[in-house]
């Protein structure tokens, strides 16, 4: 703003005393409390989405603050209204920060429509519990963070296997893994954690073998249930990282004696595509997870898809796919499968279709398709994806951050 040239040192100072004193039951301290918890709040809003901030964030919400603590202790008479004494309300450091905030994005060139949309699903997702996946954007972003482990969960009808994936900073895949498996507690969540398997190395082969090194003796006093349930977590591990093959070495000899299975070799980790279902967990988060259909031989992917629309109640889970969603057509073109719901079967953006689109599309994943094209849903945008372009399948299943 270009300074009126009577506006000199001296004239300023004089306007400066004549203003009348300024009344205001708030003290200085409680007013810059206000203004703390205003900001802590705007951060704890979004502590759940920290790896997505842009390094600007915090900065224009600092700069934001002292632009609002000097409109506070200064009147504005750098021009020739008439002066006033009013004090601006707290609630008006909200319209500041999103101004400033507004113009940060404007000066970086950042879209600020994909960043409130980032902010809103995560903590659209965090209220309604759904562990969501994590979008092809992030995994380019992360991939060399990201993990996913299997855990044990005791539920009163059984045990129930749910992979989550996890942000680890380690340089490798292997190192990643040892550490997810160690710190990982899932009670907040509502779901258990890795087993105790002792573990002396894991390293991988260029074929898709995984090499498990563990303990020699370690294993031998495993109960039967103990002994499945270690088989079954590293096989969901490993098979959603879409390895083959595990093989097993005790203290570097070939073999493992696994508990009443005696010795083990190897485990091979093709098998039948089961689908994915919704698992609610005790604290009202939800995963997908695998269906139980091991047993059941393979099955086609429209008939899986079939499958998906019904309970699984013998083990408390959910059709992710609702009755009265019709797919009319299903065609699969080597990467590519073409999914056509009927009219109007899709007309909202909600947590059950988000749910229910990323089952279908692990279920394609695991028929080896790599991309989805979806056609009848009468909305752009589900979730993270757009829905009327072709959309890349997520690689790592229930993101927790």
């Amino acid at each position: 703003m270009k300074r009126s040239s009577k506006w000199d040192e001296k004239t300023i100072e004089n306007q400066l005393k004549k203003l009348p004193k300024i009344e205001d039951r708030q003290t200085k301290e409680a007013l810059f409390e206000k203004i703390q918890e205003k900001i802590q709040e705007k951060i704890h809003e979004n502590e759940m989405i920290q790896r997505k901030k842009k390094s600007w964030f915090i900065p224009t919400i600092a700069t934001a603050s002292v632009v609002f603590l000097l409109m506070l202790l200064i009147p504005p008479f750098f021009n020739e209204q008439e002066l006033t004494t009013d004090f601006p309300e707290i609630h008006d450091e909200a319209e500041i920060m999103m101004e400033m905030n507004g113009r940060a994005d404007e000066e970086t060139g950042i879209d600020t429509t994909e960043k409130t949309f980032e902010i809103d699903l995560a903590n659209e997702l965090d209220e309604l519990g759904y562990v969501g996946a994590v979008t092809p954007y992030d995994e380019d972003r992360f991939n060399d963070q990201l993990v996913t482990i299997a855990v044990v969960t005791h539920l009163p009808s059984g045990e129930m296997i749910v992979p989550i994936t996890l942000m680890v900073n380690e340089k490798s895949f292997s190192e990643r893994f040892l550490a997810a498996k160690e710190t990982f507690w899932g009670e907040r969540w509502g779901i258990g954690s890795f087993p105790p398997i002792p573990i002396n190395t894991v390293t991988i082969e260029n074929d898709g073998i995984v090499n498990i090194d563990i303990p020699e003796k370690s294993l031998e006093s495993l109960s039967s249930l103990e002994s499945e349930m270690y088989r079954l977590v590293l096989k969901e591990t490993f098979s959603q990282h879409r390895f083959s093959e595990i093989h097993f070495t005790s203290d570097g000899k070939p073999g493992v004696n696994w508990g009443p299975y005696g010795p083990l070799y190897e485990i091979k980790l093709q098998q039948p595509n089961r689908g994915y279902y919704v698992f609610h967990s005790n604290t009202d988060h939800k995963f997908l997870v695998p269906g139980n259909h091991e047993h059941q031989g393979h099955k086609s992917l429209p008939e899986i898809l079939e499958m998906m629309k019904q309970n699984d109640l013998e083990i408390g889970l959910s059709a992710p796919i609702r009755e009265d969603v019709a797919i009319e057509e299903i065609e699969e073109d080597g990467d590519i499968v073409i999914i056509t719901f009927s009219e109007g079967a899709i007309i909202e953006d909600t947590i059950d279709n988000l749910m229910m689109l990323e089952a279908i599309m692990f279920t394609v994943r695991d028929f080896g398709h790599s991309y989805v094209q979806f056609k009848g849903i009468n909305i752009d945008r589900i979730g993270p994806y757009q829905v009327k372009e072709l959309v890349p399948i997520p690689n790592y299943i229930n993101f927790i951050q």
